[in-house]
């Protein structure tokens, strides 16, 4: 039986030493939100491109009482409900857009 050796070409090799969240972290997040929710009276939704840090900081120290969560828009999504049937609260599904 004479064999070819085996290719060592096609191999999908993954360089990264990360290991993924899973989802006892994001189900986390969303329980987070969905208590700050609870907490809090006022709900700020933004986006950016290219903040950087020392901007983000000043951001942080002037809104030092309040909580600024960094997410995913999906995870984001689920917590606040993305339809009528499924929003936290009463007009939450508005926001999750």
């Amino acid at each position: 039986c004479n064999k070819m050796p085996r290719s060592k070409r096609n191999k999908v090799v993954s360089l990264t030493k990360t290991t993924a969240k899973g989802k006892s972290l994001k189900s986390d997040l969303i329980e987070s939100l969905r208590n700050s929710i609870d907490e809090y009276k006022r709900i700020y939704v933004f986006s950016y491109d290219n903040m950087r840090a020392s901007i983000f900081k000043d951001i942080r120290m002037d809104w030092r009482e309040s909580r600024i969560y960094l997410g995913k828009n999906t995870i984001c999504q689920i917590a606040f409900g993305k339809s009528t049937e499924e929003e936290f609260k009463d007009n939450l599904h508005h926001i999750s857009k």
